[in-house]
């Protein structure tokens, strides 16, 4: 079956794949993925950018074990895009990208598949089950093209904007530690490689995203205006302190940290 202009752009960048985009709750899909694979081989699955703290798997090294394990790796790709992690060159045997975070809410429930051209007898029996499934029709996915493109252009340039704001929040007293992939040095020992981040410059392409997360030593005020609030989401607790998220996509440096100076400083 012959692919679009998106899924060969997908296809290309993810490294020799063969990528099919699907309709349907990405949730769902994922969930129907997970159970055909595992139906053909034991699958372990990992994030490119995930975990509480952030961090940027190893995907050559992850895909290293699965297979001396005999296992098989699903990479989800969705928070970094293929632009950005060429996951099947890296050894990953089946990527899902949910395109909603690509694409804006017009690619609600629409994901991209994508498997090795030249993979295992299991992901030849994977490519017949998401043969079936319902795919987008060309005149959607030739709209959702030029959106996807333009995702490199904002990755790279928030990726610059994250770095330079992950650096003003490493010296902020009120940060007691800063989880960006960028930071290739330990935060604590400059002299130490940090360990969570060592793979991040073989991983990932084209700079190292934009969401920083960062632990504090205090607590966020109430009385600050919803819009510097909304800017730190939080995750979760870690070793005591509370972890927040930052998104610096669609935003300046100096708009960041002087709402940063607000929020922080209260």
């Amino acid at each position: 079956m012959s692919q679009t202009e998106l899924e060969e752009l997908i296809s290309r960048l993810l490294g020799k794949a063969y990528t099919r985009i699907v309709a349907g709750n990405d949730a769902e899909t994922l969930a129907c993925l997970q159970s055909w694979a595992s139906s053909c081989a034991t699958l372990s699955s990992v994030d490119v950018l995930g975990s509480l703290p952030l961090s940027c798997s190893d995907i050559r090294k992850e895909a290293q074990r699965t297979h001396q394990q005999g296992k098989a790796l699903l990479v989800n790709t969705s928070n970094c895009s293929a632009f950005a992690c060429s996951a099947i060159r890296l050894g990953a045997d089946v990527c899902f990208e949910r395109l909603e975070d690509t694409c804006g809410s017009s690619a609600k429930g629409i994901v991209a598949i994508s498997l090795p051209r030249k993979g295992s007898a299991w992901s030849v029996r994977i490519q017949e089950h998401i043969d079936r499934l319902p795919r987008v029709d060309v005149g959607k996915q030739d709209a959702l093209l030029l959106r996807y493109r333009a995702y490199e252009k904002l990755w790279h340039e928030s990726s610059d904007v994250a770095l330079a704001v992950a650096a003003y929040l490493v010296a902020h007293p009120v940060v007691k530690h800063v989880y960006y992939p960028g930071l290739l040095r330990n935060q604590n020992d400059s002299s130490q490689r940090d360990q969570l981040n060592a793979c991040a410059p073989s991983t990932l392409q084209g700079g190292f995203g934009p969401y920083i997360e960062v632990a504090l030593a205090k607590k966020l005020s109430a009385k600050n205006p919803a819009s510097t609030n909304d800017l730190l989401c939080y995750r979760g607790p870690l070793d005591g302190r509370k972890v927040y998220r930052l998104d610096c996509r669609h935003m300046s440096v100096d708009f960041l940290i002087g709402h940063l100076e607000v929020l922080l400083n209260a």
